[in-house]
């Protein structure tokens, strides 16, 4: 990375000479292919640099991809100038242009900034009905190939799945692909809960197998094989069953909510071990009643993990605030960490692959 910084005249002049050349403003799927061809080490530079600028490919990768991601209409110089020097410490070494660049929409994602945000959306997406992107390759996987003399029957994994969904599963590919958005860059609801006060993981009156988890979601029942993630973030707490004292929860304990079939459910207050996680577990029914009390004299804070995988790694594959080029593989781009995310960690599609990525959670979520 570059040991210079670029000037304030500098990121006015990439900025004005993106916008004369009729760069900004473009939908997600334009901007990503800008950023794209930016990475290339071979492509040309989309506008002249400054003679003032760094002579470095590094620099001039982050000022253009600063200047392309940042809103128009709200184009500051130097706020532009102190993200890039924020950007510029966590791209220690010799990073190539396409880990420069990506960082930076990255960067952007996490700012909520529009542009980098339809860059994620468009990554995301691919192109559905061809089967490309992370979204569509798990589609493909799912609905598969139409069955040659067998109209409506495709081979996938759910050979039926577009007579079971009641359309082609392909059209409700842009709603999965914004809940994923959500997930990625939201990744958990915080609640604040008062001393003395209690959460209940109940069954649902309506839907007796599935549990309710009061008073934060009692409209979002955890179906059968569903997991959730907890964390008690701040303060201490006590998990009781049927009013006798379980297990102490001290300040940043996991729980691993898993909805089992018969009306059975349990409770794990996980850590890893190795490979594996471990903690003990609380099994309960529909007749007991379970509740996690906060014990300490000040409002404790409590999470609520927006993906519904229940991996205890969630947080490290399955959010963006997790991208860290200082600790991730050299080879690991954007585009391979979404893919990731959403299908499982392998090229290869199958079923115990799949079941660890965010898009099976969100359809066995029943979504």
């Amino acid at each position: 990375m570059p040991h210079c910084v670029p000037g304030v005249r500098c990121f006015n002049t990439l900025y004005d000479g993106l916008l004369k050349a009729n760069l900004l403003n473009r939908s997600g799927h334009e901007l990503l292919g800008l950023l794209d061809n930016l990475a290339d080490v071979d492509a040309n530079w989309p506008v002249p640099i400054d003679d003032d600028c760094p002579n470095d490919e590094g620099a001039i990768a982050i000022a253009i991809a600063l200047a392309l991601l940042w809103p128009p209409g709200m184009w500051n110089a130097s706020e532009a100038q102190e993200e890039f020097k924020a950007i510029d410490v966590d791209l220690t070494g010799a990073e190539p242009l396409r880990q420069t660049v990506d960082h930076v929409a990255v960067s952007g994602m996490r700012r909520r900034w529009a542009p980098a945000i339809r860059v994620l959306e468009s990554s995301l997406l691919g192109d559905i009905f061809n089967y490309r992107g992370p979204v569509g390759a798990a589609i493909r996987y799912l609905r598969g190939y139409p069955v040659e003399d067998q109209e409506g029957q495709f081979d996938g994994l759910i050979p039926d799945l577009d007579a079971r969904w009641g359309c082609d599963f392909r059209e409700d590919g842009n709603s999965h692909a914004g809940i994923l958005t959500n997930r990625l860059l939201q990744p958990f609801v915080v609640f604040h809960p008062d001393p003395g006060s209690d959460v209940k993981f109940a069954w649902d009156d309506v839907r007796p197998d599935e549990v309710v988890v009061m008073p934060f979601f009692p409209k979002k029942p955890v179906p059968v094989g569903s997991r959730r993630n907890y964390r008690l973030a701040s303060g201490t707490g006590e998990l009781l069953k049927n009013g006798i004292h379980f297990a102490f929860v001290p300040s940043g304990q996991r729980l691993i909510l898993r909805v089992l079939d018969d009306c059975q459910a349990e409770l794990q207050l996980a850590y890893r071990r190795g490979s594996n996680v471990a903690g003990r577990k609380l099994m309960f029914q529909s007749t007991d009643d379970v509740r996690l009390r906060f014990t300490g004299d000040d409002p404790s804070i409590f999470e609520a993990w927006n993906c519904t995988c229940g991996a205890l790694d969630c947080d490290q594959k399955h959010r963006l605030s997790a991208w860290n080029p200082r600790t991730m593989n050299d080879g690991t781009t954007l585009a391979s960490f979404l893919a990731t995310a959403v299908k499982g960690p392998d090229r290869t599609m199958r079923m115990n692959v799949f079941i660890q990525g965010m898009y099976y959670a969100l359809l066995c979520n029943g979504e």
